[in-house]
């Protein structure tokens, strides 16, 4: 993005700021990646955190692009990422983590249109047009 921190900038802070942290939760600004698809392009910051998770000694947290549960498990056991953080999938299915304790093991439903980020209170359009 033009005028705004690359990855190079960003390990440098966070690198700088990690004896002050508990944690670090690996996000983007300007990233509202559209079309993710279930164990296509998941965890589209992953390479980012892990590089950084072999650099500190402090928990990292994970955002951006989780839709599979198969995928977060995975993330999550190949080791350096002790928690994911979800956004868009809980917008469009805020019953989602229950579903898949009950279960229900399918991928978010989310399609990652990006429209709930131009809705008041940031609402799901699927929702409000009742498609479920």
């Amino acid at each position: 993005m033009y005028g705004g921190l690359d990855e190079d900038g960003a390990m440098r802070i966070c690198l700088a700021c990690a004896e002050y942290l508990d944690s670090i939760e690996v996000s983007g600004n300007g990233t509202l990646r559209a079309g993710i698809k279930a164990g296509v392009n998941e965890a589209y910051f992953e390479k980012f955190a892990l590089t950084l998770a072999e650099k500190v000694n402090i928990s990292m947290i994970l955002v951006g692009g989780h839709r599979s549960i198969e995928n977060m498990n995975k993330v999550l056991n190949e080791g350096g990422i002790a928690y994911l953080s979800l956004s868009r999938p809980l917008i469009r299915e805020p019953d989602l983590i229950n579903r898949w304790q009950g279960k229900d093991y399918s991928p978010a439903k989310c399609v990652s249109c990006n429209m709930c980020y131009r809705t008041p209170g940031h609402k799901c359009i699927y929702k409000l047009r009742g498609i479920d």
